[in-house]
């Protein structure tokens, strides 16, 4: 089962050094969405591209947030309609 976790981790970060920041906002869009995922290996990911200068501290916190926030957004509307639905089944 770790196995399965650590390369679900590697995936994300894979994705954010290849698409830079656009890949940091994905990957902790679907952290916050329930995906399992260690968070912290987005953010060392986000240090890295800091540290190389491909992008800077106020943009990839900007679109971390945006990610993190959009992925909790779409969870709760998951919940919300799935729970309207199952209401319904029954």
């Amino acid at each position: 089962m770790l196995a399965i976790f650590s390369k679900i981790g590697r995936y994300f970060v894979n994705l954010t050094f290849k698409y830079g920041v656009w890949g940091l906002g994905v990957g902790t869009f679907f952290e916050s969405l329930g995906v399992p995922s260690a968070s912290i290996t987005l953010e060392l990911a986000a240090g890295l591209l800091i540290v190389s200068g491909k992008t800077t501290f106020l943009t990839a916190l900007l679109i971390a947030t945006t990610g993190l926030t959009l992925g909790s957004v779409t969870s709760y509307y998951i919940g919300y309609f799935g729970s309207k639905a199952i209401d319904q089944i029954r």
